[in-house]
């Protein structure tokens, strides 16, 4: 309800590869002073803000001004893919938040974020990072080369371009590593639906959007031979 460990975290994710923690949950590093929020609060998290405002406020140190309604829609487990839904909404902002996620096994992660409310909106999709080991290539970022691929792309009705910017990550308490946030950036009009990539192989895939009359509907697209691995459609 009002728990003083929590983070500005709902509909965050985490994701390691071999071991490897890629998105992650900053940690805490400290219980007092300015770093108590820096590393609890939205910006440092997985989430969607809209016009600069995530609804999860801190107080005191283990206190909450606000904190959102929240509920698990849905989830289940198969022997291709696995899923989960969530949704997010507080009094006063007039948006909610819901969130899909599909692992697509082996090395796939499609992340589909819909907001809802009316109006036309700045947009943030935030991400945190474990490392600097990353870079910006055209609307992707993309993970040093090395042992564990990882690409993390935007794919929506609009042009949301990525931006990284410094951060720290805590691996455990009172110690502190720089990372790097990554962010997609644009303006769009509520409701709003938006997808989001993580492919943590070395192959290639594009996003397509294959109905724009419906929100977005989307199609993931084997780059190599053309072949659609994978097509969201809107919920019933």
């Amino acid at each position: 309800m009002n728990s003083g460990h929590a983070h500005a975290d709902l509909l965050s994710l985490q994701i390691n590869s071999g071991g490897t923690p890629l998105i992650v949950d900053p940690g805490t590093y400290t219980y007092a002073g300015r770093s108590r929020d820096y590393f609890r609060e939205a910006d440092r998290h997985s989430i969607i803000k809209v016009d600069g405002h995530y609804p999860a406020a801190t107080d005191d140190v283990f206190k909450w001004k606000t904190v959102p309604r929240h509920r698990l829609i849905r989830w289940s487990s198969a022997p291709k893919y696995d899923y989960v839904c969530g949704r997010m909404e507080a009094d006063g902002t007039g948006w909610k938040h819901t969130r899909e996620i599909f692992f697509i096994k082996p090395d796939l992660f499609f992340i589909v974020d819909t907001l809802d409310g009316s109006g036309e909106h700045d947009i943030e999709v935030r991400f945190a990072l474990n490392d600097s080991e990353w870079s910006i290539n055209g609307k992707a970022c993309l993970r040093a080369p090395g042992p564990i691929p990882c690409s993390i792309e935007y794919a929506g009705l609009d042009d949301f371009r990525p931006k990284l910017s410094d951060s720290w990550v805590s691996p455990c308490y009172g110690k502190k590593l720089p990372s790097l946030t990554l962010s997609f950036n644009g303006a769009g009009k509520l409701p709003y639906r938006s997808a989001v990539l993580v492919n943590l192989s070395d192959d290639k895939y594009r996003v397509e959007v294959s109905d724009r009359t419906h929100g977005g509907r989307f199609k993931i697209v084997s780059a190599n031979t053309g072949t659609v691995i994978f097509e969201y459609k809107q919920p019933d």
